[in-house]
């Protein structure tokens, strides 16, 4: 805390006398990954928060909003949209649509160690358990949420998602084997942070859908098909996608020259 008066702490609260005072906070995560141990130790993660603090309180408030300012127009600055200046309905669908971006600036940020993709919720969710979780539904929401990235000139907002894909295919080779019976991948309309690639409890017409992962992979292909990174495509992508088409081989069956699946559901129709 910065402040031109002065700063008591007393049985747990703080007394400020001054006119001007800055707070400073720093929020951890015991969290190592969906298939790592978290991290209980309160000393280790008490260090790693003074270490972010040190280095936040070397900058004044104006010098931190700058750098702020700085890190967000990088993405954001990169696209404008103007359809009628004289319309107001126009102005409004100009602001919604750099509103979209915003969102997803904001909720799936590159470089963050440990960072997740746009849940249902984003970061703005006020509840310990919210409504579904904040869990990813990649029947179509997740999906939805990342339309916007290459169009839009965000395609480093894919790296969050692109990685909980690839964690997905990994944990989701049980769901295709022992759920399933199949080769390769599958993951159900239901991820959450611990990438659950099984059916969750529920109605069968939602709930036992395995083509998560198939939908998700469409991702892959996108991100290559607006950056042109070869070496992510092959390295990274085609493994992911090449599952996901082995699950499929398996999944479908034919009968009178078509090919189906079965149980054949569409869980947002």
């Amino acid at each position: 805390a910065v402040c031109d008066g002065r700063v008591e702490a007393l049985d747990g609260k703080l007394r400020i006398i001054g006119t001007a005072f800055t707070l400073y906070t720093v929020i951890c995560t015991g969290f190592r990954g969906y298939d790592q141990p978290m991290e209980e130790d309160y000393e280790v993660l008490k260090a790693e928060g003074l270490g972010k603090l040190k280095e936040a309180i070397r900058y004044s408030y104006p010098e931190l909003r700058e750098r702020h300012v700085k890190a967000h127009k990088r993405l954001f600055g990169r696209v404008s949209l103007s359809l009628n200046d004289s319309d107001e309905a126009s102005r409004q669908y100009e602001l919604l649509f750099q509103y979209g971006r915003y969102l997803m600036i904001c909720s799936s940020r590159p470089g963050t160690p440990y960072g997740q993709p746009a849940n249902l919720q984003g970061i703005w969710c006020e509840d310990i358990r919210s409504v579904w979780s904040s869990n990813f539904t990649v029947n179509i929401n997740t999906e939805m949420n990342y339309w916007l990235t290459g169009p839009c000139a965000l395609s480093e907002c894919d790296e969050p998602l692109l990685n909980m894909i690839w964690d997905i295919a990994g944990a989701g080779q049980e769901t295709a084997e022992k759920t399933c019976g199949c080769r390769g991948w599958a993951a159900c309309h239901n991820v959450d942070l611990w990438r659950q690639t099984t059916p969750v409890e529920g109605e069968a017409k939602w709930a036992w859908w395995p083509m998560g992962g198939v939908w998700l992979t469409t991702h892959l292909y996108q991100h290559y098909l607006y950056t042109n990174d070869r070496v992510f495509l092959k390295e990274q992508a085609y493994p992911v996608m090449r599952g996901a088409a082995r699950f499929c081989m398996d999944w479908l069956y034919q009968e009178d020259g078509v090919w189906y699946t079965s149980p054949n559901t569409s869980p947002e129709n």
